[in-house]
């Protein structure tokens, strides 16, 4: 494959992701701090790719990824009709819009399953319990609630708080349900509401912690949950 002229791969996949969602060449050149070159330059590049080579490019873990961490905090600049866009965006609109494969304008109305969006919740709930779970062991405060919602709170001065970022419920067990399966480790967590201590949460080790740090960047998902279960036909 031909090298990119950005050589962060993500940040050219923010470009095509920004343009598949109709934002204007100047606009995008701005939201990723760029050059409008830079952003023509990625085009061409992407356009004149075989298929095999555009897939690597744009698969659909990576997308979650690059909607995680390179564009989560457009969400407040973007106009809605983009970033709605951007939400339901997979590899097969970016390559339609690139004319590497055909994209039939009627399509059934039905609806499909929605990975690319299933692993972006995950990948913010992985986000979010790394981040709690790192302020408890980083401090010696108490731990009041659970790791999904609750506060810090040092025995010295009561009134010191310091809230925890809160994880939707199905997400969190949605996330731990695939980890399980991937990492024999997370087995022994059972329920993330059960680490209502310290004592519990010291328990989760520096390999765990890596392990949901490679979620964050588009680690694929292996087993399934109760939402992904339903994708499959029942035996």
């Amino acid at each position: 494959m031909v090298k990119p002229p950005i050589k962060d791969l993500n940040r050219c996949r923010a470009i095509l992701m920004l343009r598949t969602a109709k934002c204007t060449q100047y606009d995008v050149s701005g939201y990723i701090g760029t050059s409008k070159k830079n952003v023509v330059a990625v085009e061409k590049w992407f356009r004149e790719l075989r298929y095999e080579e555009a897939r690597e490019v744009c698969f659909d873990n990576a997308l979650d990824g690059v909607r995680a961490i390179e564009l989560d905090h457009l969400k407040s600049w973007l106009p809605t009709e983009n970033q709605n866009r951007l939400d339901k965006m997979d590899a097969i609109s970016i390559m339609g819009r690139y004319g590497i494969v055909k994209i039939e304008k009627q399509r059934p109305s039905i609806l499909h399953p929605r990975p690319s969006e299933h692993h972006l919740k995950l990948a913010r709930a992985a986000e979010k319990l790394r981040q709690n779970i790192k302020q408890v062991k980083e401090t010696k405060d108490n731990l009041i609630g659970n790791i999904m919602r609750g506060y810090t709170q040092s025995s010295k001065a009561r009134e010191s708080k310091q809230p925890l970022q809160d994880v939707d419920t199905l997400d969190a067990d949605c996330l731990l349900s695939h980890l399980m399966t991937m990492y024999p480790e997370f087995r022994a967590i059972g329920s993330w509401d059960t680490l209502t201590t310290r004592k519990s949460v010291a328990g989760i080790s520096p390999y765990m912690l890596r392990k949901l740090r490679l979620i964050i960047h588009g680690r694929a998902l292996e087993g399934t949950c109760e939402v992904c279960r339903s994708w499959y036909p029942r035996a």
